[in-house]
């Protein structure tokens, strides 16, 4: 029996990871804290070049223009733009000093600033650099080549779609377990799909402003991909992306033989949380039948399925008006995750903006046309010309829904955990979807890909609220508590993130480009 089809893994798996009232007493020990870098101890870095060009483009527009579906110009992509592609997707922006030692924030959010998510490159017709699999390391601002040659047809055939033989480069987005799981346990099945999602978010924009296609694949022999990039039983891979196109078609089957690359670990000893292994095991699909399969039946499912809740309160329009331009270099760099909300009111148009572009097409290849997984259920305690209360944004119609009058201070708070900063944040978005529906079309997978939406639809509120001079942060939840405050709108519907916007108490501070100026022995040394 194929277990992809046995959904119960992925139902027990995410009862068994909500948060409740009754929570476990559980306190991190910092002197077991994982590297959030890897290094190979066996294999050369490559410096990628530092005098890359930024993204010069306005945020709202570039957000609001994915380019899907392998169409585009055929750009060239040289070292330097694929230095501008990575930076401002996962690059080190800032150097922090805490109690517990030095960290580097990067350019995109992560659950607890623990970076599970490793970023490997295939690469063919890049100018500058030899035909291969490389891993990319944020903090050195290098690649390493895990093998050289040309992977792009031993790529396609682990996912079955031909465009990805005429394709220029490849990222393959992995997480390393240990390190969300330090702090997060069980749950951070969850969260290695939020932490890619919002560094995919950032790649797609810096992919629209350059005007290069580009295009996800959740659909894929996960075996086969982890033995080609040589990864080991803690490293799990999320998903690949194709970007750029080329007219040279692939002939060439290169060397797929099973290497080992050591690399540099701590001396320090891992938890073990078999919940989140046979959870990712129970999802993996195992031959091409299976993904065409499991794409048809996604794209089958999602036109088929539009929510036609009806509701007979107030309505209003959602307009995409830009008025305040800020390019997205700009935008990325400022990016962080606030800490203070001052509990002021935003404009309802800064609002519609956020809506607009955070929930237009994303180009997976199991959904076609612009479908979603995801229903944006939210809380509104102070935006200009609209009451507190519950809120549903109608993605079909454009128009906000309210479903909830009766809402006080202190709600989104409790929500989130109980937290003052929720409580003064002036929205507090929760993205839901009717896990039940989605896993008896795409199994367990579809856990995947409801989470893995979720933390790209995030990412997008969070560069389309800084380029508005707000702020985001994004939290865990109260799970059956969120969907019991917006019933019997979200009847049988379940949270995957909450994330809030609003005016930030302080004045954030612009990070820096820090590519080339940390060494190995800088990261290492920082704990």
């Amino acid at each position: 029996m194929n277990k992809n089809n046995d959904i119960t893994y992925a139902l027990n798996y995410h009862e068994l990871t909500k948060h409740s009232k009754i929570l476990n007493n559980y306190s991190l020990d910092w002197d077991n804290k994982p590297l959030t870098f890897k290094f190979y101890k066996d294999l050369i870095s490559i410096p990628l070049p530092i005098d890359f060009p930024y993204p010069k483009k306005e945020t709202l527009v570039t957000l609001n223009r994915t380019i899907s579906e392998f169409e585009g110009t055929n750009k060239k992509i040289n070292k330097k733009l694929l230095a501008q592609l990575l930076f401002f997707s996962y690059g080190v922006n800032r150097k922090i000093k805490t109690d517990y030692g030095i960290y580097f924030t990067r350019t995109a959010s992560a659950t607890g600033a623990l970076y599970p998510t490793e970023l490997y490159l295939s690469c063919f017709g890049i100018s500058g650099i030899k035909n291969g699999l490389y891993h990319f390391c944020p903090g050195t601002f290098t690649i390493s080549p895990i093998r050289y040659g040309d992977y792009r047809y031993i790529l396609y055939k682990q996912i079955g779609n031909k465009d990805f033989i005429s394709s220029k480069l490849v990222f393959i987005v992995t997480s390393i377990v240990y390190r969300n799981s330090w702090k997060y346990r069980d749950r951070s099945y969850r969260h290695l799909f939020w932490d890619s999602g919002v560094i995919i978010s950032n790649l797609l924009a810096v992919c629209s402003a350059n005007s290069l296609p580009v295009k996800i694949f959740m659909g894929f022999i996960d075996t086969e991909i982890n033995r080609l990039l040589c990864l080991t039983s803690h490293e799990l891979v999320i998903c690949l992306i194709a970007v750029g196109k080329s007219f040279k078609k692939s002939v060439v089957v290169s060397n797929t033989k099973s290497i080992h690359h050591e690399i540099i670990e701590s001396q320090l000893k891992y938890n073990e949380y078999p919940e989140i292994y046979k959870i990712h095991d129970a999802s993996s699909l195992s031959s091409i039948d299976d993904i065409d399969n499991w794409i048809q039946s996604g794209r089958d499912f999602l036109n088929n399925n539009k929510n036609n809740i009806k509701n007979n309160t107030q309505k209003y329009p959602v307009k995409f008006d830009i008025t305040l331009k800020t390019n997205l270099d700009d935008t990325i760099l400022l990016r962080g995750s606030t800490r203070r909300f001052a509990n002021k009111s935003i404009s309802y148009q800064k609002l519609c903006n956020i809506l607009h572009v955070s929930l237009n097409q994303i180009p997976f290849d199991f959904i076609k046309g612009n479908n979603s997984l995801i229903d944006v259920y939210f809380i509104i305690n102070k935006v200009d010309n609209l009451s507190s209360g519950g809120y549903y944004y109608n993605k079909t119609k454009k128009q906000i829904e309210c479903i909830k009058n009766d809402v006080l201070y202190g709600d989104s708070g409790y929500l989130c955990l109980s937290q003052q900063l929720f409580n003064n944040a002036s929205v507090v978005f929760f993205l839901m979807t009717n896990l039940n529906n989605v896993l008896s079309i795409l199994g367990n997978r579809g856990y995947r890909c409801c989470q893995f939406e979720a933390g790209i639809i995030t990412g997008k509120i969070y560069l389309s609220s800084y380029a508005q001079g707000l702020g985001a942060s994004g939290s865990t939840f109260y799970d059956d508590h969120v969907s019991n405050f917006f019933a019997p709108h979200a009847n049988h519907k379940n949270t995957m993130i909450a994330v809030g916007i609003g005016i930030p108490n302080y004045i954030s501070k612009k990070g820096k480009v820090l590519s080339g100026r940390l060494t190995r022995s800088d990261l290492l040394n920082s704990l």
